[in-house]
């Protein structure tokens, strides 16, 4: 067992910044500097996964005990995923995501929601199909989890140990809801718009 002392998150927007959703991840490093490539190497895998209608708007990594100590990697932002999908595919709505889990051991399984989905890749509105292309894509990208990165244990307790990620699947296909925009305010505060 070990702490992972990196802690990264990855922000994503669809193209004309309607919706927004972040995906956090426990990247290996000696030092912050080597997480942040860890996570620039995962980025280059997962874009292929991301339909191109959607970006990466930015991505930080930052020690867990210390939040003010952060890295932005230093890719081009906003940065579109390239997944094309099938012909004639259009996006399923956003709310729509693949379930995608993170074993370390039996008892230790991360998840995570994979947005942004083509309509050629989802059979009778509910389950999952991959295409050949995203397939290949996902070998890569289970090669890239199961070889940098961490599952979280308790997240109750920020001290709490975490595993090398083991396994990597994907689920089935779930509805999780996503957020808004990252500059609207929280609440019911309102932004000021002109008279």
């Amino acid at each position: 067992m070990s702490l992972a002392p990196w802690k990264a998150v990855a922000f994503f927007e669809k193209n004309d910044g309607a919706l927004g959703w972040s995906e956090v991840w426990y990247p290996m490093g000696s030092d912050i500097d080597a997480a942040a490539a860890t996570m620039q190497g995962w980025w280059t895998i997962r874009k292929t996964l991301l339909p191109t209608q959607y970006s990466l708007a930015y991505m930080r990594v930052g020690m867990q005990s210390t939040k003010r100590y952060t890295v932005i990697p230093s890719e081009p932002y906003p940065d579109p995923g390239t997944y094309a999908g099938g012909t004639g595919a259009v996006l399923v709505p956003s709310e729509a995501a693949v379930l995608v889990l993170l074993e370390a051991t039996p008892g230790l399984k991360n998840r995570k929601f994979f947005h942004g989905l083509w309509t050629t890749d989802v059979t009778n509105g509910d389950t999952f199909t991959p295409s050949s292309d995203w397939l290949t894509q996902w070998a890569l990208f289970q090669t890239e989890v199961t070889s940098n990165f961490y599952a979280q244990g308790d997240p109750a307790d920020p001290l709490s140990e975490f595993l090398a990620v083991t396994a990597v699947s994907y689920i089935r296909l779930t509805k999780h809801n996503i957020g808004r925009p990252f500059d609207l305010y929280r609440g019911r505060r309102r932004p000021l718009t002109s008279p």
